[in-house]
């Protein structure tokens, strides 16, 4: 994966943010058009079978987390589609930074007086970024 596809994927995770947190959910004309376009740019690195696996990867962690009330249908799509473009490897990954971010969360959540409602969105698009930063400038 180029890092001009891993700041695409980012950036999208990113927009994604801002509409969720604007409005409340992530649009389907912001995700679906990504979802193919993932595996497409695994095209161009000649590695469409890893960004394909990263795709089956998002869309089922995705729908588990969905099934198990912890997220809403856009984030489920947001994150199949970011996987697209991080590929199976970066997107093994993002999954544990995921998981991890959302216990974090969940704690900081139970310790406020005032419960808040845990968007996905921000939990995507950080353990999107901290897998491609892991991926190109760990040592």
């Amino acid at each position: 994966m180029s890092i001009g596809l891993a700041v695409f994927a980012v950036v999208l995770a990113l927009v994604a943010v801002v509409f969720e947190r604007r409005t409340g959910h992530i649009p389907n004309y912001l995700t679906l058009p990504m979802i193919p376009l993932g595996v497409l740019s695994g095209c161009l690195d000649g590695a469409w079978e890893a960004h394909g696996i990263g795709l089956v990867l998002g869309v089922v962690f995705g729908l588990i987390v969905y099934f198990q009330g912890g997220s809403g249908g856009g984030a489920v799509k947001l994150f199949a589609a970011v996987s697209g473009f991080l590929g199976g490897d970066r997107t093994m990954s993002a999954i544990i930074v995921l998981a991890g971010l959302s216990v974090i969360g969940r704690g900081v959540e139970r310790l406020r007086r005032d419960p808040i409602e845990l968007p996905g969105s921000p939990l995507i698009a950080g353990a999107s970024v901290i897998a491609i930063v892991y991926r190109y400038f760990a040592p």
